[in-house]
């Protein structure tokens, strides 16, 4: 049978024997909590809705967008609990931070209360560490949503676009660099411009493309000169795969022509720009970094020009080789250093040639 959900085998395979073990009672569910995160169109609740239905299909009782009813506490899950083992998804970003307080709370109670064994809940957000209460926290397995491989974003764009250029394919692949909401909003454009010579279609696709990300990633601010800033911000932090606020001030001052020198104003601004984009950037404790979201990279660089790029390489290079010698930097941070001087060397030479 053709997979419905193209790309996300691992984290179905979780979903498949959770519920297995869920409905089963010799056997004990030990993790019953899944969380997703990832920007906005990274295919959270498209994860949801593949869970829903495949308890429709396996006849598992299922609450969709159960946000609501864990944050009253009115006992009606309970209810069901007692009755038959119960599936539920919850968007957190929905609920807000007090709401989400509260979910956690009444959460954290279920589990507590026995019906751990019971309960598979399904979270989606735009970043994670929502929740504090250990009883949660060991329990919950993380998924961060990376954007799909070459293979399977073809099948992806195969899908609704079957009769493409496999070249053409492969082009919308490289500019999108696998980000789902890019695959589908290209896929769209491209369907749309069938009449088009291949080279038009896909100069006007691109365009069309990252103005059409644009106003998803940037739908909370309103006035088009303030997200016009905040676009040519957030290219300039995607040129590094991570940042402190030290590089994000060589960038940003180099190539957004913000002049500012005091170091409190980026840490503002990076804070601003997390709130404004919710999941796009965001502190990566593995990397001791930010990041913007890998799925977001590409489509953000993507109507840069090619000397635009190799000069923002070179300077990253530069920042990176200007501090790895101080004295203060650990020798995992000196080696880590290393690597992205490598990295952007590589990349000046790839917008060189």
């Amino acid at each position: 049978m053709e997979e419905r959900l193209i790309g996300r085998t691992a984290e179905m395979e979780l979903v498949r024997g959770a519920l297995d073990l869920l409905v089963d009672p010799e056997r004990l569910l030990r993790t019953p909590i899944v969380e997703y995160n990832g920007p906005v169109g990274s295919g959270k609740s498209a994860m949801l809705r593949e869970i829903h239905a495949l308890c429709r299909e396996r006849a598992i009782a299922c609450m969709p967008d159960a946000g609501e009813a864990l944050c009253q506490n009115d006992g009606m899950i309970q209810q069901r609990l007692g009755d038959e083992p119960l599936v539920m998804t919850v968007e957190l970003d929905q609920l807000g931070s007090e709401g989400q307080s509260d979910a956690e709370r009444h959460l954290a109670g279920l589990l507590d209360g026995g019906y751990g064994s019971r309960l598979f809940v399904a979270l989606a957000s735009a970043g994670g560490d929502h929740f504090t209460y250990r009883t949660i926290t060991r329990k919950t397995t993380h998924f961060s949503l990376s954007p799909l491989d070459q293979t399977a974003s073809m099948a992806l764009l195969a899908r609704h676009l079957p009769d493409l250029p496999n070249s053409e394919l492969v082009d919308i692949f490289q500019q999108t660099g696998g980000y789902p909401l890019g695959l589908r909003t290209a896929a769209t454009i491209i369907a749309s411009r069938r009449s088009e010579p291949v080279k038009d279609r896909a100069a006007h696709a691109l365009g069309e493309l990252v103005a059409s990300i644009d106003a998803v990633l940037l739908a909370r601010v309103q006035n088009p000169e303030e997200r016009e800033r905040v676009h040519h911000i957030m290219t300039a932090l995607a040129i590094p795969r991570r940042f402190n606020l030290l590089l994000a001030q060589s960038v940003i001052k180099e190539f957004t022509g913000i002049g500012e020198d005091d170091a409190l104003f980026y840490q503002q601004l990076v804070q601003e720009l997390q709130q404004l984009c919710p999941g796009a950037l965001y502190w990566d404790t593995s990397a001791s970094g930010f990041r913007i979201d890998g799925n977001l990279r590409p489509i953000l660089t993507a109507q840069l020009s090619v000397d635009t790029r190799r000069n923002m390489h070179k300077c990253a290079k530069a920042w990176y080789e200007s501090v790895i010698d101080e004295p203060y930097l650990s020798e995992y941070d000196r080696r880590r250093y290393g690597e992205e001087i490598a990295y952007h060397r590589d990349q000046s030479a790839v917008f060189s040639g």
